[in-house]
């Protein structure tokens, strides 16, 4: 049976279409990690991640805030101060720094290798090379 040749891109677009909604939006995962309640593993105390200082219904003193929403959360890390927080990515981004480095979240569970690994492809996608040298 021959397809009607209307069809046929209609299929090849409504695939394309699920693929592409299959995959997501890259950043459900970091954000699903920043707002997760994680057990301290050394003193057994629960802690907020990201929320409760720089994610919630409103600002916390003059702490950068990122929001309540992930759709507010992503566009304030992608457009603060003109990308201020992810400004040369992976390598010398303020926010892969902080997270990696354990400085962030503050008196918070650090993040674990696999839970930078998705920050990393995240920001592979969506931050500007920094300076070169």
């Amino acid at each position: 049976m021959k397809l009607p040749t209307i069809i046929f891109p209609l299929i090849i677009t409504f695939t394309a279409g699920s693929a592409a909604l299959a995959r997501g939006n890259p950043f459900d995962p970091v954000f699903a990690i920043m707002t997760q309640d994680k057990e301290d593993p050394i003193t057994g105390e629960r802690t907020q991640g990201c929320r409760g200082c720089h994610i919630g219904p409103g600002p916390v003193g003059e702490i950068t805030y990122f929001g309540d929403t992930q759709d507010e959360v992503e566009d304030q890390l992608i457009n603060f101060k003109e990308g201020e927080l992810i400004i040369g990515g992976w390598e010398s981004s303020i926010i892969a720094l902080y997270l990696r480095s354990g400085y962030m979240p503050f008196e918070g569970v650090p993040w674990c290798p696999d839970q930078l690994e998705l920050l990393h492809a995240w920001l592979d996608l969506v931050a500007p090379a920094g300076p070169t040298p």
